[in-house]
């Protein structure tokens, strides 16, 4: 019962024929209420990196279907790539009201939020993805990355400090630096390896051991 035009421009489009798949679907008409030709057609030319081309299409997708997830993918990365960061964030978050125990739509929403440098915005859309997905390893691991490069930002200016101090051998003067930092960004692991740095060329090789652990 499926559309074969849209079958053939699915294979097509995996072999890299964009043009091809193209011109499959454009003689497509079996179907007004599918969505699949107007996605796949978005996702040749997004394949294509013409954004302004997928960008119309996966637009007239998401009329048809607002909530398949792959179409609201390459829209929003389209609009990102267009520089169209708020209309990419109004559309996922109009995803996530609707449906927030899919993962990818979390990671989309905190990817367009950190592209966007909204860095606070960004850590508190992950924080929700983890109450509403507490067990998943990939909210998890992001939680972790945007959780620390937020600290970072915050912060930037006293771990170059340390790195300055370092580049000179003030290994005790990094130390103090570093400790300052790490107790504000307890999450950045380069933080950690530079001060076992500082504590190898004091020879304070137990402490090396410390902060590799």
């Amino acid at each position: 019962g499926e559309p074969v035009n849209s079958n053939k421009a699915f294979v097509l489009i995996h072999e890299k024929r964009f043009d091809e798949a193209v011109a499959v679907l454009r003689s497509e008409h079996s179907s007004p209420y599918d969505g699949r030709k107007e996605h796949f057609t978005a996702m040749a030319f997004f394949r294509r990196e013409m954004f302004d081309s997928a960008l119309v299409y996966s637009r007239k997708a998401y009329q048809l279907k607002p909530m398949l997830l792959p179409n609201v993918g390459v829209m929003c990365t389209s609009l990102q790539r267009l520089g169209l960061y708020d209309e990419a964030q109004q559309v996922v978050s109009a995803y996530l009201q609707r449906e927030k125990t899919i993962g990818k739509a979390w990671l989309l929403a905190a990817e367009i939020g950190w592209n966007a440098k909204k860095f606070k915005e960004t850590v508190a859309i992950i924080d929700s993805a983890a109450v509403y997905l507490p067990a998943d390893p990939e909210i998890k691991k992001a939680q972790a990355f945007y959780s620390s490069r937020y600290g970072f930002s915050m912060h930037e200016a006293l771990f170059n400090k340390a790195v300055m101090l370092m580049d000179k051998s003030d290994f005790k003067g990094a130390l103090v630096v570093l400790d300052e930092f790490i107790t504000l960004v307890p999450n950045y692991s380069q933080a950690w390896e530079r001060r076992a740095f500082c504590h190898y060329s004091l020879k304070n090789f137990r402490a090396v051991i410390t902060n590799v652990n």
